[in-house]
Formats: C-alpha cells, sequence, structure tokens
C-alpha cells in the first residue's frame, strides 16, 4: 500500500474528475482488491500472533476505514452524486478523503521508517 501512494496521489490530483468515470472505477476496484488482499494479510498476522499489518489495531482501523470512505464517495460519484457548492467541483469530498488515507498511510510509513522496521533506497 504505501508503495502505491504515488500513483494514486498522481490520479487524484491530475485525473479526478467525474466525467472520468471509467478512471474512478478502475481506481474503486483497485482499492477494494488491496484492501481485500491487506485484510488476509492482517487475518495471517493475527492468526499466527504476529500483530496487524499496520502494527496495532488503531492503525489498522483508521486504515482500512479510509479505503471504505473513499470507495463510499467514489462510489456515490460514480451514481451521480452532486455537491452544492461555490468551486462546482463535485470531487472536492472525494479529494478531501483521499488526501485523509494518505496522511495515514504516510504516518505509518514515517513511524516504520523511524522505528527501523523499513528501509527504503529511494
Amino acid at each position: 500500500m504505501t508503495s502505491t501512494m504515488k500513483s494514486l496521489q498522481s490520479y487524484t490530483e491530475e485525473h479526478l474528475d467525474v466525467t472520468r468515470r471509467r478512471g474512478m472505477r478502475n481506481t474503486k476496484s483497485y482499492l477494494e482488491q488491496r484492501k481485500d488482499w491487506l485484510n488476509e494479510c492482517d487475518s495471517y498476522m493475527a492468526a499466527t500472533g504476529k500483530g496487524r499489518i499496520f502494527r496495532d489495531d488503531k492503525t489498522t482501523k483508521n486504515i482500512m476505514a479510509a479505503i471504505d470512505s473513499v470507495n463510499a464517495e467514489l462510489d456515490s460519484l460514480l451514481k451521480g452524486v452532486t455537491y452544492a457548492n461555490e468551486g462546482g467541483d463535485d470531487t472536492q469530498v472525494a479529494q478531501t478523503k483521499f488526501d485523509e488515507l494518505f496522511t495515514l498511510v504516510d504516518n505509518h510509513k514515517n513511524l516504520l521508517l523511524m522505528k527501523g522496521y523499513m528501509i527504503t533506497s529511494r
């Protein structure tokens, strides 16, 4: 999940648009697949007594909830939900939810880096 955040951020900054429904559908599907995979890994780690996928219960639940929140918003946009706002940008709520997800994952990654659990070559 941490390695794909750059791609998702690029998508939300450059291509998140209600007129590009295929991109929203693909992103929603991608996030659902990642969440399923993360849940599978989390279940394995819990069964083997190795903790949670994102180190602790709180972080794991928050990141999973953020993924659900983004997917729910993308689903709403795909169904045609619009927002009454001055800027006319219906994706503003989705962008906010994406930003919350990015912040949670980035905070988790930084914590792993500080504790020496993760090494990056970049």
